[in-house]
């Protein structure tokens, strides 16, 4: 499962499209989102995704994407939401906010014979991506907390 996550490129069309907004959050080897994960082990039921530009300074990105449950492993249905909300700021930096909510569906975790999967995982994170208009400054400054 690890090796599927970390060598193969997402390759789906649903989550490539304006997909950077979502992924490319963090840096290469912290990823709060990354949607190869969701439907690896369990079939997609459904999805929604809305994204793009709300103005010249404004991007915005929501989806929501429901698995069902695997019965072979005990894997409870799951829920996936993600909110991405990314300002410009000067000539080309920007900041970003992300919130990623992964949340089991009809799964008690309080039966401690069957608790294998977590009932929720949440992330937050804050993002401020510098780049001088003559390029020769770059930065990143990302704070992430798990809820």
């Amino acid at each position: 499962m690890i090796a599927t996550e970390l060598f193969f490129p997402e390759k789906r069309q649903f989550f490539l499209e304006n997909g950077d907004h979502f992924s490319n959050f963090g840096y290469a080897n912290i990823r709060p989102f990354f949607s190869r994960r969701i439907g690896l082990n369990a079939p997609i039921n459904f999805g929604a995704r809305l994204s793009g530009k709300i103005d010249k300074d404004w991007r915005i990105g929501l989806m929501d994407m429901q698995t069902g449950k695997v019965d072979s492993v005990e894997l409870p249905a799951q829920n996936f939401a993600v909110v991405a909300l990314q300002r410009r700021i000067f000539s080309r930096s920007n900041i970003g906010f992300l919130f990623v909510n992964k949340q089991s569906v009809n799964y008690d975790p309080s039966d401690t014979a069957k608790h294998l999967y977590s009932s929720f995982n949440r992330n937050f994170g804050f993002e401020y991506n510098l780049a001088s208009a003559n390029n020769l400054w770059t930065g990143k400054a990302i704070l992430l907390k798990i809820i």
